[in-house]
């Protein structure tokens, strides 16, 4: 049997599709290399990748080679992001792990919503476009895999992300759909209602619309960033319950990570802490350039 150094020199390339390991920030190529091995051990199910998504129902007949050269038009750092995927595949070969390309994952929005019934139903079922990989390897938990698509399977709870985690972020995805459709409606009316899906689809999480700019920028200041520095070993977005109690169940995974990644090495433990107060610092300057030009 291999031991954990061995697994990690069998890792090379560039595997993350974060636009941040394009631009010399690799925290997130770590964090994938300790999560892909976390799978490989058996202390996690599943690791989940993707490039930039579109969700479109009208991409649904096209190839995947057509789409991708679709979205290479439109989403800076797509070419990039595909060939990151690419490679992690490669490697999950290489270490025995089995792989899942999904083409649907439906957007998980809240059955109470301020959002007309007809709308949230299309919306949160509608196809997306781009790279959807999730890595794993029981065989027993492609059957969880294959309910993603269908809606009776949480995409989170195959990933073990804390259910508390999980419902903030459906809590956040239900708020920015209800921005992005009063946006629309105030704007441009109810006429034409493949145009409105079309917009939805397109500026569902854009800071083209006011609310969700606001609600962006509260994301990564009290939750992306927060996680980073006292979670740094998830890829989860730690729910603000979380963030406050040292007990709480991302505090819990956080642990489990941090004492895996002491066993491969000291040194990698370390580069990942070191690399987190560099991402860190780093989106913390972003917000506040982009604080100071408001």
């Amino acid at each position: 049997m291999s031991t954990l150094n061995e697994q990690l020199g069998i890792i090379k390339g560039k595997i993350s599709s974060m636009s941040w390991s394009n631009n010399g920030y690799d925290y997130y190529e770590l964090l994938t290399k300790l999560h892909l091995l976390l799978v490989k051990n058996e202390l996690r199910k599943a690791y989940y990748d993707e490039t930039t998504l579109i969700s479109c129902k009208y991409f649904e007949n096209h190839s995947d080679k057509e789409i991708d050269e679709i979205i290479i038009e439109r989403v800076p750092n797509y070419k990039s992001s595909i060939d990151a995927l690419n490679q992690l595949q490669k490697i999950g070969k290489d270490l025995g792990l089995h792989m899942y390309n999904i083409k649907q994952i439906p957007i998980e929005i809240k059955a109470k919503c301020n959002v007309p019934k007809k709308v949230s139903s299309e919306f949160s079922t509608s196809f997306s476009c781009g790279k959807q990989i999730i890595i794993f390897k029981d065989e027993k938990t492609e059957l969880e895999i294959k309910k993603i698509a269908t809606g009776k399977q949480k995409l989170g709870d195959v990933l073990e992300y804390p259910s508390c985690c999980i419902d903030w972020m459906i809590e956040t995805k239900t708020k920015s759909l209800e921005d992005c459709y009063e946006f629309y409606v105030e704007n441009f009316g109810y006429e034409d209602h493949d145009e409105m899906m079309e917009f939805l689809y397109r500026n569902f999480e854009s800071d083209s619309i006011p609310h969700n700019e606001k609600r962006m920028i509260e994301i990564e200041k009290n939750h992306v960033i927060k996680t980073i520095s006292a979670y740094p070993f998830v890829f989860h977005q730690a729910c603000e319950s979380c963030l406050k109690n040292i007990h709480s169940p991302t505090a819990i995974l956080n642990k489990k990570y941090d004492n895996f990644a002491r066993k491969i090495s000291k040194e990698f433990h370390q580069e990942i802490l070191n690399k987190s107060i560099r991402i860190k610092k780093h989106r913390e300057n972003m917000i506040t350039q982009i604080e100071n030009e408001d």
